[in-house]
């Protein structure tokens, strides 16, 4: 079995059991989550390094109560800007780096990158 495909049972896995967390830690482990994604995501994404900002405290911690004040990404403005997305560095563990365009039907056309789990989810939407 592949890299990818152990990885993809080790979430399922995950899934068939956190399933029956009860409510409360299942929110303080999407939180956790959620923590690593934004501070990953201020740290190695410029649009992210400052829009982010609202959200974080000056010591560091972050206010969840603040998340309202966070700007709407819009597909202009990965369209006007995106190197401004790309991540200096991605976790070693998410794989390699690949890219998708969109048609640019909307007048927009989209480059962006990904990971392999987002990759794999994109290709297994109808």
């Amino acid at each position: 079995m592949s890299k990818q495909w152990q990885a993809a049972a080790r979430v399922f896995e995950f899934l068939m059991e956190s399933q029956h967390w009860p409510a409360a830690d299942l929110r303080d482990y999407q939180l956790q989550q959620l923590e690593q994604l934004l501070r990953h995501a201020r740290a190695q994404v410029p649009y992210y390094n400052k829009s982010l900002a609202p959200v974080f405290r000056g010591d560091g911690s972050i206010n969840f109560g603040r998340w309202h004040e966070l700007p709407i990404l819009k597909r202009e403005d990965l369209a006007q800007n995106p190197d401004a997305f790309n991540a200096a560095s991605v976790p070693q563990n998410h794989g390699k780096v690949s890219e998708f365009r969109t048609s640019g039907s909307t007048g927009h056309p989209v480059v962006a990158r990904h990971t392999w789990p987002a990759g794999q989810c994109r290709k297994a939407l109808p």
